[in-house]
């Protein structure tokens, strides 16, 4: 799996490198910049990268699963989180949390 950030959508809120710190960190202009650029994100920091992706609210990280399989907050919150279910990559406590969200958000699940 390889983490990517666009730096054109990036507008440097940080949430990815306090998420991430070992994935991302801030470059000079204080907007993300992966630490591992086209490298596969080590298994023990999976779930950070999937944090930092589901907390970017500008949608300009991506995480890449092999031949055109992805993750990213561009496509909006209701298709992360039916990509994460599909793919086994939210515990139940996380579903509910994201349930949360997308309600207060007026935005609906079916």
């Amino acid at each position: 799996m390889k983490l990517s950030i666009d730096a054109g959508r990036c507008q440097g809120h940080g949430r990815c490198f306090e998420l991430a710190p070992d994935l991302i960190d801030a470059n000079d202009l204080g907007r993300g910049e992966v630490l591992v650029e086209g490298e596969d994100v080590p298994d023990a920091l999976i779930d950070a990268a999937r944090s930092a992706v589901r907390a970017c609210p500008e949608g300009a990280i991506t995480l890449s699963y092999g031949a055109g399989a992805w993750l990213s907050t561009r496509k909006g919150p209701k298709a992360v989180r039916a990509w994460e279910r599909a793919n086994g990559a939210l515990t139940a406590a996380e579903l509910a949390e994201a349930d949360t969200v997308l309600d207060r958000a007026g935005v609906s699940r079916h």
